[in-house]
């Protein structure tokens, strides 16, 4: 099954690159090289993990055809007379004035944010760190204020800044990069750094500074660096009595959730979607509307044999809706970005900094389903860039002449 699956896959890359059917960013390309390379990495696996089970073999069949079915005719059913102006939406203004005021503000409030931390971090055993940081940044007990949406305000702007330089020069970009990482590092957080990285290989592949070659070298180097990162967050894990090898690395972080998979079966409740849309169902349960099962966003810990918590982008919709679940989200999720691909392709800056989120999303759907449990995140982001790409902002209507 598996270089069935494969040589159809092969199929798809061989078919889109001949016709031309959008680039190496399309999210039917995205999609189909993902899941082509797992399920290549999966032959060289030698018995690390369990076989990969009949759920997933199916859930792949359904979604990777539907997906790119929806997303390429989005595409090309779109009027299609701009979609040469890609690569110049750098070009199109933005309102300067409220860019340098965000840019200024977080120049001050990401280092505040991360003084704030290691004020009550130090406070425990030093020689714990890095560990210390973590548990902080996944607790509810400190309560840091509109500061720590800071993270948000870094992204919006490194993404905007990419797109306009050399219109935002270089050390400007830089000390936004900066504040990126010091965010990140208050946070302990790999999918930050991710999004950090994809958005920019995405935008300089866009703007034809890099070649394909250069992202396949940067995304060897990120499996890397994030193989040290969870190396550094390991002391004192309750899950991994000794360190990982970078093998069981690979296992657990790219490989495990198609594996574990199998273990997902239907939710029989009565609630609609209780796993898809939980963090809609947690926002009632918190203004008391309603009488809600508020799944928890980290799921069980099963063994493939190696430890995971993760199971695909499947999960919450074969959880709530079986088959059914995995061929209607591909249809939405496949429409919904082919759209904003499209309105990128055609010059929209908006759309090209959203893309840049996007991106991360189809790239981790391995992983885990990353668009609605970022929803939030998501809104923020598209709110700041939509303000900031205002060229001018009216408080009030025009009087009639």
């Amino acid at each position: 099954m598996d270089w069935i699956i494969i040589i159809f896959l092969v199929f798809l890359l061989v078919l889109f690159h001949y016709f031309k059917i959008g680039d190496y960013f399309s999210p039917w390309f995205i999609t189909t090289l993902v899941w082509f390379g797992i399920m290549s990495m999966f032959q060289f696996e030698n018995g690390l993990l369990y076989p990969i089970g009949k759920h997933f073999y199916t859930c792949l069949l359904i979604w990777v055809p539907i997906f790119c079915f929806s997303s390429i005719t989005t595409y090309v059913l779109l009027p299609t007379q701009y979609r040469k102006k890609a690569s110049k939406i750098g070009t199109i203004d933005i309102n300067y004035t409220l860019f340098y005021i965000l840019f200024f503000l977080t120049l001050i409030a990401t280092p505040l944010y991360l003084y704030q931390i290691l004020k009550v971090v130090t406070m425990f055993d030093s020689t714990d760190l890095l560990y210390n940081l973590r548990i902080l940044a996944t607790s509810q007990e400190y309560d840091f204020g509109i500061i720590k949406y800071t993270y948000i305000l870094n992204q919006a702007l490194f993404v905007i800044a990419l797109w306009k330089y050399p219109r935002i020069p270089l050390w400007q970009i830089t000390l936004i990069l900066i504040a990126y990482l010091m965010g990140q590092f208050a946070l302990m957080e790999k999918n930050g750094i991710f999004m950090l990285v994809i958005s920019t290989l995405f935008i300089l592949f866009e703007k034809k500074i890099i070649k394909p070659r250069s992202i396949i070298t940067t995304l060897g180097a990120i499996v890397i660096l994030f193989f040290l990162i969870n190396f550094s967050k390991e002391i004192k894990s309750d899950v991994t009595v000794e360190s990982m090898s970078f093998i069981d690395f690979i296992g657990v972080y790219i490989l495990s959730p198609a594996v574990a998979f199998e273990y997902v079966t239907e939710d029989l409740s009565n609630q609609f979607g209780a796993h898809t849309f939980e963090y809609f169902y947690g926002i009632l349960h918190n203004l008391d509307i309603g009488n809600f099962i508020v799944y928890q966003r980290l799921q069980e810990w099963v063994w493939v044999p190696l430890p995971t918590n993760v199971y695909t982008i499947f999960m919450p919709f074969y959880e709530d809706f079986g088959y059914i679940g995995i061929a209607y989200f591909g249809i939405t999720y496949g429409t919904m970005f082919g759209y904003i691909y499209h309105k990128f392709k055609s010059g929209s800056f908006i759309a090209g900094c959203i893309y840049a989120f996007i991106v991360k999303v189809l790239f981790v759907q391995f992983y885990h389903e990353d668009f609605i449990m970022s929803i939030a995140t998501f809104v923020q982001y598209t709110l700041l860039i939509i303000i900031i790409s205002q060229t001018t902002i009216t408080l009030l209507p025009k009087s009639p002449s």
